[in-house]
């Protein structure tokens, strides 16, 4: 198996956060204040500059009223759809086949 480039999830990360949170009304102020951290943070989470902790994500998502995996999205699945050749799509499938 083989993973994405960590700078591309964080890309990823970034943009789902900034997403999310504007789906939610939620100003970037308002999520540092939750997360217990400046706004420049925050900015510095939706650029993908970020190298996230796990317990930040946790707050993200708690934050944010989301899963982690929401926020990882198909970017840091191995073997997922984002960053997959068509050969391991493929294979992925054939694998599922027959089950029900």
């Amino acid at each position: 198996m083989r993973y994405p480039d960590p700078l591309e999830v964080r890309k990823e990360v970034g943009r789902r956060v900034k997403e999310l949170r504007k789906a939610r009304g939620l100003t970037q102020a308002a999520v540092a204040a939750q997360l217990e951290t400046s706004t420049q943070r925050v900015q510095y989470i939706e650029a993908g500059k970020a190298n996230l902790r796990l317990d930040t994500l946790i707050k993200l998502a708690n934050v944010l009223d989301c899963g982690i995996e929401e926020l990882l999205g198909g970017a840091a699945r191995a073997g997922g759809s984002a960053g997959a050749t068509p050969a391991a799509k493929k294979a992925g499938a054939r694998k599922g086949a027959g089950r029900k």
